[in-house]
């Protein structure tokens, strides 16, 4: 989550600049709308990327960033056999 907030940040801050002086036109504007919604989710509500609420023009956007948050979660655990309660049929 550390990695994708200091991305985010300073991809907000490269392309403050260029929105400010309305280069780069809507696309520019929307992405870095889209930034800042992702700063808050991260930073603020203390949630991942994945766990947002985004539109599909919106997943685009985030699928360009490729943020960590972002990808699926996996978890493994390694159990022994002997550890594993077996099923019980009623």
């Amino acid at each position: 989550m550390k990695k994708d907030i200091a991305y985010v940040a300073a991809k907000i801050e490269a392309s403050r600049k260029n929105v400010e002086r309305k280069v780069g036109g809507k696309e520019a504007l929307e992405e870095f709308t889209l930034l800042e919604k992702v700063l808050k989710l991260l930073t603020d509500d203390k949630k991942e990327v994945r766990l947002g609420d985004w539109s599909m023009a919106e997943i685009e956007i985030l699928n360009k960033h490729q943020l960590l948050t972002a990808k699926p979660v996996v978890y493994l655990v390694n159990v022994r056999r002997e550890g594993v309660a077996a099923p019980t049929v009623a």
